[in-house]
């Protein structure tokens, strides 16, 4: 079923319409002030800097011979305030878009991994903090449109979607060498040089690993990850009862 201009919400509209303002705004504001991130929701405000590896490249290519077919990986930027084609975009287009986004993010967590200079915090937390643009782009469309349109295919591929996602969330915090490297960077950073807007970002960033199990055992680590995908299934199964009640 493809999924119309008509029924795109209001509030779809706007949330897309922001990371563009942020853009706008963004030359009036440091640059570690613009890589700060919210620490909740779908959306990130990000650098504008580019990060350029190989394993990047690579990506991106898979991507541009997806985007033929899947409107979701698509160059989004002839569209009207860069707002994503939803005319063209079906509900089918959503698992292998999430999918490779995934593996976009986690080739660009590994690429800081595998970053022989010393961890610092431009060569860490800053390529970090811009990890995973195309899992947010498409992430952001798809749990829009469950909000507002929540269809029983949306429904569907959100239940299968819920804890995948779940899982790569834990496996992005568990990474193996990641969480040394932003250690690093966090016991060194009031005698870096940094401002405090990368502090406090430097300081977010270590406590929402802590908090996500990067200092577990490997055998916790797996455990809590299973709990975490439980917690995230039924928590998308309590929310569709909700919105269904409604």
């Amino acid at each position: 079923m493809a999924i119309t201009r008509p029924t795109v919400s209001f509030l779809a509209i706007i949330t897309f319409l922001l990371p563009t303002i942020f853009r706008i705004s963004a030359f009036a504001i440091p640059t570690a002030a613009r890589s700060l991130r919210r620490t909740t929701g779908a959306f990130f405000f990000r650098s504008s800097s580019k990060m350029t590896t190989t394993s990047s490249a690579a990506a991106a290519a898979t991507t541009c011979l997806a985007a033929t077919t899947n409107p979701l990986l698509a160059d989004w930027s002839p569209q009207p305030f860069h707002l994503p084609p939803f005319s063209q975009i079906e509900t089918d287009h959503f698992p292998s878009a999430l999918e490779e986004g995934r593996k976009q993010h986690l080739a660009d967590l590994q690429a800081i991994v595998d970053n022989t200079e010393e961890p610092t915090f431009d060569s860490v937390l800053a390529p970090y903090d811009r990890a995973g643009n195309l899992l947010d782009k498409v992430a952001g469309v798809f749990y829009n449109l469950c909000s507002s349109q929540n269809t029983d295919e949306l429904k569907k591929v959100q239940t299968e979607q819920s804890p995948l996602s779940s899982r790569h969330r834990s496996a992005t915090y568990t990474l193996p060498g990641l969480f040394d490297k932003i250690q690093t960077v966090y016991e060194k950073r009031h005698d870096s040089n940094l401002t405090e807007e990368q502090i406090r970002l430097t300081e977010r960033v270590y406590m929402d690993f802590t908090r996500a199990g990067a200092k577990f055992d490997l055998e916790t680590q797996k455990e809590y990850a299973e709990i975490q995908a439980e917690l995230a299934s039924l928590t998308t199964q309590f929310t569709q009862n909700v919105m269904k009640d409604e």
